[in-house]
């Protein structure tokens, strides 16, 4: 059976491995900037995109600063512990 993808629902973002909050962040911005129809010309389409990529913006580049933060204190464990060893 195929997954569906409805990214105007929060659930489809928490089955992704989002947060409830970035889900329901996520879902929101989609329904304020949903897909046009391929009916509309391609440049009004290509507008939607971009205004929905600008929302999203803020929330990709906390997800980064704290994917970030994630993997240098991964990395500083990993030293910690290599250095304990000797």
């Amino acid at each position: 059976m195929l997954d569906s993808f409805d990214p105007a629902d929060p659930a489809c973002w928490l089955g992704r491995g989002r947060t409830a909050d970035h889900a329901a962040i996520l879902a929101d911005i989609w329904r304020t900037y949903p897909d046009l129809p391929a009916s509309v010309p391609q440049n009004e389409r290509l507008a939607r995109i971009r205004e929905r990529v600008q929302a999203m913006r803020p929330l990709t580049e906390e997800i980064a600063r704290k994917t970030e933060a994630e993997r240098h204190a991964r990395n500083f464990v990993f030293t910690e512990r290599k250095v304990a060893r000797g």
